[in-house]
């Protein structure tokens, strides 16, 4: 049967996939997140709590910790399409991590 949309919540139903065949580079989330850098450098990329306060981290700030953490996971030989495993609470370490982990990896 000939997928005829997109979408679906039928899961027997068949969707169309797409392809873009177009000549254009993919966006990836590292481009994606260098654009947003770029763009809005001093706006809060992050909120947190540390002992009762919210705490801010703007893109900038980010952008250094993800390159400093990245570079740690590539020098403990993280290799091109490797894994990691963070294994942790929910935090803003994790994100992080995640981040890093995408940009090394």
């Amino acid at each position: 049967k000939e997928a005829e949309s997109y979408i679906s919540t039928d899961p027997s139903k068949p969707v169309k996939i797409y392809r873009n065949n177009s000549n254009r580079e993919a966006l990836t989330l590292p481009k994606l997140f260098d654009k947003t850098v770029k763009s809005f450098p001093q706006h809060s990329a992050l909120k947190y709590k540390k002992d009762e306060q919210w705490v801010s981290i703007n893109y900038e700030e980010l952008k250094v910790k993800v390159e400093k953490i990245a570079k740690s996971f590539i020098k403990l030989g993280l290799e091109e399409h490797g894994c990691v495993a963070v294994l942790a609470f929910n935090s803003v370490e994790w994100f992080i991590s995640q981040y890093a982990a995408i940009h090394a990896g």
